[in-house]
């Protein structure tokens, strides 16, 4: 499927019922990467899974493009889909873009699950802030880093 956000044209797959997860790839990938998690669990999950702007089926669109500009790619395809909040999975890069999709609209946000993302290099603009996710409250602290950088 295609559908024109912010002025390119974005390919993604849209399928199942149920709590919407929504699989972020890395780079230079494609939706592609989560084909096996997608037919796993499209039978108990709505499962969404777009190319980023840039890879895939999906157009590239002028100038650079930043992890801010990714996320809200994917905040105005989610709408249009009539998702409500999602359950972000992002692999490597796409981490790093649901980390900025958070940051930009933590409402839209049910959960977070990271696949080779490192933590220790993204720093949130969020201290002093608390985002709500689901039943879960955390504080921001200036930086995400990981008490032993080596695990």
């Amino acid at each position: 499927m295609q559908m024109t956000v912010n002025n390119v044209t974005i390919g993604y797959t849209d399928e199942g019922r149920g709590v919407p997860l929504l699989f972020v790839h890395g780079f230079p990938l494609s939706r592609g990467a989560w084909q096996k998690q997608i037919d796993t669990l499209r039978s108990s999950y709505r499962v969404i899974a777009p190319d980023l702007r840039g890879f895939g089926e999906s157009e590239t669109g002028t100038g650079p493009v930043t992890m801010a500009q990714y996320a809200d790619d994917l905040h105005v395809l989610l709408p249009q889909l009539k998702t409500g909040p999602v359950v972000l999975i992002g692999h490597s890069m796409g981490g790093y873009v649901s980390f900025a999709f958070l940051r930009q609209y933590p409402e839209m946000v049910r959960g977070l699950i990271l696949v080779s993302t490192l933590l220790r290099r993204w720093r949130p603009r969020c201290s002093r802030r608390t985002i709500t996710i689901g039943p879960w409250r955390k504080r921001c602290a200036d930086s995400w880093r990981h008490p032993n950088p080596r695990e």
